[in-house]
C-alpha cells in the first residue's frame, strides 16, 4: 500500500497551510511572539473553548504557477 502525504504537508520546505486568524476586540488572546522560535509569525494562544468561523480559503502560487501554500482565513468566535 502506497501512502501519499497530504499535498500541503511540509515535505519540501515550501508547501504549507497558513491560518490567518482574526480575533475580535474583547476576546482574550495571549501574544507569545516574544518567546517563539519564529517571532515573525505573530503567534498567539487562544482559549481552547472557542470556535472558529472559516471566512475564506485560497491558494498562493509561485511564479511557475505551482501552489506553494494554502491560506485559511478564520475568525475566532
Amino acid at each position: 500500500m502506497d501512502i501519499q502525504p497530504h499535498p500541503f504537508s511540509v515535505i519540501d520546505g515550501r508547501s504549507a497551510v497558513v491560518y490567518k486568524i482574526t480575533v475580535p476586540k474583547g476576546k482574550h488572546a495571549l501574544d507569545v511572539s516574544s518567546i517563539s522560535h519564529k517571532p515573525d509569525e505573530q503567534e498567539v494562544l487562544l482559549p481552547s473553548t472557542g470556535k472558529y468561523r472559516v471566512d475564506k480559503v485560497y491558494y498562493e502560487k509561485d511564479d511557475d504557477g505551482f501552489i506553494i501554500r494554502q491560506i485559511v482565513e478564520v475568525t475566532y468566535e
